[in-house]
């Protein structure tokens, strides 16, 4: 067990259906730039020093709300941008699907968000 632990890294690696990050802007009309770092470092423990985006699909069925349960929408998140801001949101985001989130930039990209909480 721990020779195979050595050589996998003991990783719990593998799709996720929630990973939590930074919101950082709107980039079309419906796709959102989010620091996924986290979600990232969980399948990959030895990159820890390198920030990773992810890119957010918002469909007509994403629930988005602040943590006291305001609903939003996008254009309210343009507002929270943080280069309008300068003050970085802290975010939850369920997706629609599990998903492997991982250092490969296409694995962060075309994400559907089902819900997303945007902290207070």
């Amino acid at each position: 067990m721990l020779t195979l632990c050595l050589i996998t890294g003991c990783t719990n690696a593998g799709p996720i259906k929630s990973f939590e990050g930074y919101f950082h802007t709107v980039e079309a009309s419906n796709t959102l730039r989010i620091d996924c770092s986290s979600a990232v470092q969980e399948n990959d423990p030895y990159d820890t020093d390198i920030g990773y985006m992810c890119k957010v699909e918002v469909t007509e069925n994403t629930i988005i709300e602040t943590e006291d349960g305001k609903k939003l929408n996008v254009n309210d998140l343009a507002e929270l941008d943080v280069e309008k801001t300068n003050t970085p949101k802290g975010v939850k985001v369920d997706l629609a699907e599990e998903q492997d989130i991982n250092t490969s930039s296409s694995s962060r990209e075309g994400l559907k968000a089902s819900k997303i909480v945007i902290s207070n």
